[in-house]
């Protein structure tokens, strides 16, 4: 009995338990970050935003792009959506990057905010 989707469902479980922890990570660390942020613990937040929501780019995007079936011709309606939330996650994470290495409050929260919002339309899209 041999499935259709063979390759899809090869790799789909594969970059389940591969990604989405990591995913999982940033979005657990968002509250952490923000009480950071607002208590000016910039070494913190600095950690946040260049080693655990830049860990999160690559996984958003390989993610996505595994849900597309590996090369078979799956088509998923959400996955644009996905792709642009994945983007839009990435340029926050610039943003946040940058105004945390200025030590700017209101843009660090601002761009807090943002990828936090990516984060949550990639992960309900």
């Amino acid at each position: 009995n041999m499935e259709p989707n063979l390759r899809s469902n090869y790799y789909y479980p594969t970059n389940k338990k591969r990604y989405l922890p990591r995913i999982k990570r940033c979005n657990d660390a968002i509250p952490d970050a923000a009480v950071m942020i607002g208590e000016g613990n910039w070494e913190g937040a600095t950690d946040f935003a260049t080693k655990i929501a830049d860990d999160t780019i690559l996984p958003m995007k390989l993610y996505t792009s595994s849900l597309l079936g590996g090369g078979t011709n799956v088509k998923v309606a959400f996955a644009k959506d996905m792709t642009s939330a994945a983007s839009d996650f990435e340029k926050a994470q610039k943003k946040l990057v940058k105004a945390i290495s200025k030590k700017d409050q209101t843009a660090s929260s601002k761009a807090l905010e943002d990828l936090s919002e990516a984060l949550l339309a990639y992960r309900t899209a």
